[in-house]
Formats: C-alpha cells, sequence, structure tokens
C-alpha cells in the first residue's frame, strides 16, 4: 500500500465528526484543510505537547474519538496523523499506540540510528510538515505562486529551511513522496533565492508577530542563509496557554486560524471557549541511555502519553496524561 492510500486508510478510519490540532501554523493549516475535505467536522481541542486543551463543552469520549492532525500520541483509543521521530529502532513496536494512526517515519521504518546525521548521504527523519503530505493526499490546489499563500506553506514547519539546509535528505523525500509537487520542488531549487519570496515571507511573519506567535525557532541553528532570511526563522507557535486564561489563548488561536485560511482560500476553524484543561509532565531524556529494544518498555514505565526524538540525543516527552478522562 502506498504511503497516500495508508493515510486515506486512516482517515476513512475516523469518525468525520471532530479533530484535535497542535496550536501552530502547520497545525492550523492541516485543521482548515480537514474543515475543506470534511465540511461538517469541528476542532474540538488543542495539544500543545503539555496541555491538553477542550473546546465548546467537547467530552473526553469526544477527545478521544477525534483525530489528533500534526501530533503523535500513544493512546490506544486516540488515532493520530503527525510527522515527528517516534522510533529509537525500527523494530520498537509502540504497542499502545493506534494501529491506523499515521507518520511518514514509521511508514518508512525511519529511525533514531538512522536519523540527525547532517549533510551525510541517505535518508533521514522527514524534513516538511504535516500540511504537505495532508494536502497531498487529500488533492487540495496549491496557491499561486508566490503567493501569501504560497509563504504560509513554505513557513510550515520551517520547512523553506530545512530545504536547503538538508538539501539531500529533503530530496530523497520528494522522490519517495512528492514527486512533481510544485512547492516542494520550489522549496529545494530556489524558493529561498527570490527576492519575491522574501519580501511575502516577510510579510506573512510579520503577521504572525502581530497575533502573538513566537519567534523561537526549535530548528537548529547551523543554516547558511542570508541575514534576510533570518528574519522569517521560527515564528511557529503560539505561546503556551497560562492557567486561568484560556480564553485570552482562544483568540489568538482564532485569529492565528483566520490568517492562515485567509490566505490559503480555505475554512477557518472558529471554536468560541475553552471549557477543560489536562496538563502532563513533559521530559527529556538522552535516547542513548535507553538498551536497545528496551524503548517499548521506557514508554510503558514512564506512561508516555506524547512523544518525540528531537535530535539525537534527546527524547522530549509527556506522562501524567495517560489513563486521565
Amino acid at each position: 500500500m502506498s504511503w497516500s492510500d495508508q493515510l486515506n486508510s486512516t482517515l476513512e478510519t475516523w469518525n468525520k465528526r471532530s479533530f484535535v490540532v497542535s496550536p501552530d501554523v502547520d497545525g492550523l493549516i492541516c485543521g482548515s484543510m480537514l474543515l475543506e475535505k470534511f465540511p461538517n467536522a469541528t476542532c474540538i481541542g488543542s495539544y500543545d505537547s503539555q496541555h491538553i486543551l477542550h473546546f465548546d463543552n467537547a467530552s473526553s469520549k469526544e477527545i478521544k474519538e477525534a483525530l489528533w492532525i500534526d501530533l503523535d500520541v500513544i493512546h490506544p483509543e486516540i488515532i493520530c496523523v503527525g510527522q515527528h521521530l517516534i522510533h529509537l529502532d525500527k523494530n520498537d513496536l509502540l504497542p499502545r499506540r493506534n494501529a491506523h494512526s499515521f507518520n511518514p517515519n514509521v511508514y518508512f521504518s525511519q529511525d533514531h540510528a538512522g536519523s540527525f546525521k547532517g549533510s551525510a548521504p541517505g535518508r533521514d527523519k522527514y524534513p516538511f510538515g504535516t500540511a504537505h503530505f495532508l494536502r497531498w493526499a487529500l488533492q487540495i490546489p496549491l496557491p499561486s505562486r508566490r503567493s501569501r499563500g504560497w509563504s504560509v506553506l513554505a513557513h510550515a514547519d520551517g520547512s523553506w529551511k530545512t530545504a536547503v539546509d538538508y538539501q539531500k535528505n529533503a530530496k530523497i523525500w520528494y522522490q519517495d513522496m512528492f514527486l512533481g509537487d510544485e512547492l516542494i520542488q520550489d522549496l529545494l531549487n530556489g524558493y529561498a533565492n527570490d527576492e519575491s519570496s522574501l519580501t511575502e515571507h516577510i510579510g506573512f511573519v510579520d503577521e504572525l508577530a502581530r497575533i502573538g506567535v513566537k519567534s523561537i525557532s526549535s530548528a537548529s541553528r547551523n543554516s547558511n542563509e542570508q541575514n534576510d532570511w533570518s528574519l522569517v526563522r521560527g515564528y511557529q507557535a503560539l505561546p503556551s496557554v497560562v492557567i486561568g486564561k484560556e480564553d485570552e489563548w482562544l483568540v489568538k488561536f482564532r485569529n492565528l486560524s483566520t490568517l492562515i485560511s485567509a490566505h490559503l482560500g480555505l475554512r477557518t476553524l472558529a471554536p468560541q471557549t475553552v471549557t477543560g484543561r489536562f496538563s502532563g509532565s513533559v521530559k527529556i531524556k538522552d535516547p542513548t541511555q535507553i538498551a536497545r529494544g528496551g524503548f517499548d518498555q521506557f514508554c510503558e514505565s514512564e506512561e508516555v502519553f506524547s512523544h518525540a526524538i528531537v535530535s539525537k540525543k534527546a527524547i522530549r516527552y509527556t506522562k501524567g496524561l495517560v489513563g486521565r478522562d
């Protein structure tokens, strides 16, 4: 089965009624794309790797039955679609992860041992955003080339920068997943050298900053981009929700979705109020401290709810949410 067939099979398994998103540019693009293809669906929650927010009186049962998009969680009742590196070893089973979930790193057996090699030849971890493969699978048309919407997609998960810094790896994934895709082709072949691209991209980042999107980048800082392009690095995620100020945060969430959907010609996510919140504890672990073949047991013993292997020497994971209402 091709990766796109497998992803569409995941979407067929989903009940098409509700979804939970990550509160960042990539996640909100994905949410609007889901609404484009599944207009009766509703965004009922958000998860930022620490806080699960319920919107508009969504029940815990509905949250578990929702599709979690641009997210990777380990819960048998939750179907998720994400692109973080989650296998320490390609033989890890992650037995509590829902079998219908989709992740390109899992599909192509990409693990920690085969990742974080810099510019070395061969496949590394998936280098683009969730929105890029979701758009391809759902066959959502691209915006006009060099438009603000084009910059929105280039910005998602810092893909414009990854395509420059790790071009060898990005080309491998292009060949395997996106052959013929005009946006990915552009990212690989000159987007970051084009003056009009820079103008539109800076304009979009200025809009993000006015909404309150953070400037801190999670990407490594070893790129060779020109100083002007350094102005658009980061600016991916909303700041973490402050306890007691959830509805103030939700205004920023709606504003970000409105901005993204307007530039892409898609529908806006419009939750009205935060009606529930559960919080976990975020931890960091050096993966070299976990014995080969021992990652499944580690996830069980630590009650890991979500995780991402973010570097050669760091797994970021969240505990304290497994089994919560």
